[in-house]
């Protein structure tokens, strides 16, 4: 699960289009409105942390490798860096390493 997370969120570039920046924006706007919109995702990520937990990787492991990911998508969303793909390669190969360095 964890190595697929990171070659799916770090390697399709679909994940980090100009249209999924502004609408990955605007779910912040209604968040803002509606706080009560957060509890599916809240959801979501409780399934995907029961997931990760079962990935039989040392403790922590996949927290670090989900929270690197959520950094990097929050930062793009919110424009404080913009998509940069020789950074996201960087990035992917060191928590590649780190989940590799982890199995052994």
């Amino acid at each position: 699960m964890t190595r697929g997370i990171i070659d799916h969120c770090l390697t399709n570039d679909d994940c980090w289009t100009d249209e999924l920046q502004s609408f990955s924006a605007v779910v912040f706007t209604a968040l803002v409105q509606d706080p009560q919109l957060l509890q599916p995702m809240r959801d979501a990520y409780e399934e995907l942390h029961e997931r990760l937990a079962q990935d039989r990787l040392p403790p922590g492991v996949s927290e670090v490798v989900l929270s690197a990911i959520d950094g990097l998508w929050l930062n793009w969303v919110l424009g404080l860096s913009p998509f940069d793909r020789p950074r996201i390669n960087r990035v992917r190969q060191a928590l590649k390493d780190m989940v590799e360095e982890a199995l052994n």
